[in-house]
């Protein structure tokens, strides 16, 4: 059996957008944990020039109402870094059973607000296992080659439209001990690089 794979690459000379709709992105996690809560907005570019895909939406009103009508409340940080991420201004936790309603008002007076959304539960996490795990289609000097692969188990009520996002911090002994201001430590020159663009 002979199987013949062929591809070529065509040059892309003119683009032509077709349509310049802008879409907006919310990424508003809400969890019971007694935290200040994070919501960060954007929008995409509708004409795109090749600079950026997304702008963030600053200056906006954005709060939380709950069943209650307890109102929390989101700031945008200053700083750049920071642009279209809104924290809530009081540490909260969102309740298991509770509704809760996202509210945006951007600069030039749109208006949105999100479906209610009732938190649920999630289930224990039983049997957690970390396991050191080698996955060869890496080569041998890539940093993904080997590491601790994370395993849980839990059991997931049977009721559809259960989603689960899981979050975690990663702990590495450092080998040198260096601050960095105004820009990134680079781990594979072991040196202080500044950040484009900024």
């Amino acid at each position: 059996m002979v199987v013949l794979v062929d591809a070529c690459v065509t040059p892309l000379d003119t683009f032509e957008q077709i349509s310049e709709n802008r879409y907006l992105t919310v990424e508003a996690p809400l969890t019971d944990q007694l935290e200040h809560h994070r919501i960060k907005l954007s929008l995409s570019v509708g004409n795109f020039n090749g600079n950026s895909l997304i702008n963030p939406i600053t200056r906006a009103k954005v709060y939380v109402i709950d069943e209650r009508n307890v109102r929390e409340e989101f700031l945008e940080r200053a700083g750049r870094v920071e642009e279209g991420v809104y924290y809530s201004v009081n540490r909260f936790a969102g309740r298991v059973g509770g509704s809760y309603t996202l509210f945006i008002e951007t600069t030039d007076g749109k208006k949105y607000q999100s479906f209610t959304e009732k938190m649920k539960g999630v289930p224990e996490i039983e049997n957690p296992q970390t396991r050191f795990e080698i996955n060869n289609i890496y080569e041998r000097d890539d940093p993904r080659r080997a590491g601790f692969n994370v395993y849980v188990d839990f059991q997931d009520p049977p009721t559809e439209g259960d989603n689960y996002q899981w979050y975690w911090k990663h702990y590495e002994k450092d080998s040198i001990c260096q601050s960095c201001y105004g820009g990134n430590y680079d781990f594979k020159i072991n040196k202080c690089v500044e950040e484009i663009g900024v």
